[in-house]
């Protein structure tokens, strides 16, 4: 199986936002989707139930890697590929730590955002 490109990860990052519930918008850059996470996990930080709160850690940890590509504009591409691997699976992380005993939806309305 080839490697993912850069605009892949993007799509594939923005993706797992939309499953969140996010609002994402059509051909996001690096930086929407740093402000996007962000955001995300602080919606879900205030939520009752404790795996909502562990995923929105998760979630926050997917930011610093996004917002470490964002900082890089454009320059080291390999580094910049690494980074937003690793937003991706954390991001998928938070997905899977939440359904494995919920399903495959957000449990309740206190996981939508704000």
């Amino acid at each position: 199986m080839a490697t993912p490109g850069r605009q892949e990860l993007i799509d594939r990052i923005a993706g797992e936002l939309a499953w969140w519930g996010c609002a994402v918008p059509d051909d996001p850059g690096v930086g929407d989707l740093t402000g996007i996470t962000a955001r995300a996990a602080a919606d879900r930080a205030r939520a009752v139930d404790s795996r909502a709160r562990e995923a929105a850690a998760l979630i926050e940890m997917a930011a610093l890697p996004l917002a470490a590509c964002h900082r890089l504009h454009g320059t080291a591409p390999h580094i910049q590929h690494w980074h937003l691997t690793h937003a991706l699976f954390t991001l998928a992380d938070a997905r899977t730590h939440l359904t494995a005993t919920t399903g495959d939806r957000p449990p309740c309305d206190e996981l939508s955002p704000g």
